[in-house]
């Protein structure tokens, strides 16, 4: 009951701490890999790593290396997104739900 209750926290949480572990191992995410399947996993972990690496860019952090600040901004968008995702897709279900029960 109470992990359906903050299900679209414990989401954000998730995708997030995994986006600040991948950002930390970044520099693995960059080599090139012959395996056709390990390529496409790292392209997709690469792409929950941009975020960070963009708002570094932005503000000019990524020249001083500051790895911590990179990680804080990926956990902090993969949160919100996480949480705001889940909840649509918990207010689509409500809603597909309410439509099936008028019918």
């Amino acid at each position: 009951m109470l992990a359906a209750r903050y299900r679209g926290i414990i989401a954000g949480v998730v995708l997030g701490s995994v986006s600040a572990l991948l950002t930390y191992h970044i520099r693995s995410l960059i080599t090139l890999d012959s395996n056709p399947v390990m390529s496409v996993i790292r392209r997709a972990a690469f792409a929950l790593v941009v975020p960070g690496e963009l708002a570094a860019l932005l503000t000019g952090v990524i020249y001083v290396s500051r790895l911590w600040a990179v990680a804080a901004v990926n956990f902090l968008f993969w949160f919100g997104f996480g949480w705001l995702f889940e909840t649509f897709i918990s207010e689509f279900i409500k809603l597909r739900r309410a439509i099936a029960a008028v019918r």
